[in-house]
């Protein structure tokens, strides 16, 4: 049996996917996080300088979303043909243009970082999204209110379910209150969408 490791920051960020992933798959890991000031120190310990790394069977793997296709292909949960698999990396890569749409741009980045995060476009091809989408909202959500978070989900054509999860803030997790909601939905949404 493979053992896992997971290296972080403490927080959710991009190393919550992999995380999920885990949970969703019953499968267990260490969740190694580490507080801005102990990473200098470990830095050099990762491919690339940077996290998240996952480490299985003492091999370490770079990149958050190459993590999260090996652990859904490990898993079972990356689908059962090559059209499936097309249909699950469009909804990461979507994901990703989600997270880079309203990630906040530090101050000082060049003018082509700053066009990358802000595709103005991105609201206005809502409607273009033909796969389901499974929408999780946290209550608590001080960065994007519900109401505008359930306006926004209502454009997408195949919306399989909106559902705000009580206590829950900007990122959720299934390691903080509302978790049982979350790890109920995401089998079920699998399950029944692809």
């Amino acid at each position: 049996m493979s053992t896992y490791k997971l290296y972080y920051f403490n927080g959710r960020g991009r190393a919550e996917a992999t995380r999920l992933l885990f949970t969703v798959a019953g499968q267990k890991f260490e969740d190694i996080r580490y507080e801005r000031e102990e990473w200098p120190a470990h830095k050099s310990e990762m491919p690339l300088g940077q996290v998240p790394v996952l480490e299985v069977d003492g091999v370490k793997l770079a990149q958050s979303m190459a993590i999260a296709r090996f652990l859904a292909k490990r898993f079972g949960l990356y689908g059962k043909d090559e059209l499936q698999q097309a249909r699950v990396d469009a909804v990461i890569d979507t994901a990703v243009d989600l997270m880079l749409k309203f990630a906040p741009v530090p101050k000082g980045y060049d003018p082509a970082l700053n066009c990358l995060f802000n595709r103005d476009a991105t609201d206005d091809k809502l409607d273009e999204i033909n796969i389901p989408a499974l929408v999780l909202h946290g209550a608590d959500d001080r960065m994007f209110p519900a109401q505008d978070a359930k306006e926004w989900s209502s454009k997408l054509p195949k919306l399989w379910k909106f559902e705000i999860v009580e206590r829950g803030v900007h990122q959720l997790s299934l390691t903080e209150p509302g978790d049982e909601v979350v790890a109920q939905l995401i089998p079920q949404f699998i399950k029944e969408t692809l």
